[in-house]
This record gives C-alpha cells, sequence and structure tokens, in this order.
C-alpha cells in the first residue's frame, strides 16, 4: 500500500480513548488512515471524520492529528457536527 505524505499524530485524548475502548489499528489500518488524511488535505478538508473497518475517527487534518475516536457500536445513534468532510477508508 502507498505511504502518506506525513504521519499521523494521536492526540493525548485519542491515545486514552484507544486505550479505554480496546481499539488497535493495524498497521494496514493506519496505512488507510493516512492516505485518507492525504486525500481529504488535497481537497483541502479542515476537520474530518475518517470511517475505517473497526473505528469512526475524528481528524484534523490541517495538523495530521487523530483527535478522538469511537469504534462502530458506540458510534450509532450519534451525531457528528463541526465537520467538513467524510472519508470512507
Amino acid at each position: 500500500m502507498g505511504w502518506s505524505k506525513e504521519p499521523v499524530v494521536f492526540s493525548k485524548h485519542a491515545r486514552s480513548r484507544m486505550a479505554d475502548r480496546g481499539i488497535c489499528l493495524s498497521e494496514e489500518a493506519m496505512d488507510r488512515l493516512g492516505l485518507a488524511m492525504d486525500a481529504l488535505d488535497d481537497k483541502r478538508g479542515k476537520t474530518a471524520l475518517v470511517l475505517l473497518d473497526q473505528a469512526v475517527i475524528l481528524v484534523s487534518v490541517k495538523n495530521m492529528t487523530v483527535i478522538t475516536l469511537i469504534d462502530w457500536a458506540a458510534a450509532r445513534g450519534n451525531l457528528f457536527t463541526q465537520i467538513d468532510c467524510v472519508v470512507i477508508a
């Protein structure tokens, strides 16, 4: 798989959520996340949702940073606001 332009950074909050919720992203999922972030950057996205197989991820495109993430079961019924893009990775 391809490489992203810049490494994706996980905020302290995102790392905490991953640990609390038992979410572990595989190397392949990380590659897909990085490529999704590159595509969002190319389209001038600012704050976006990246939908992966195991998680819904809120990202700051400008900072290449994962703000928070939630597994699909917990995401059901939630409303996500103040985002300008969504990408299915």
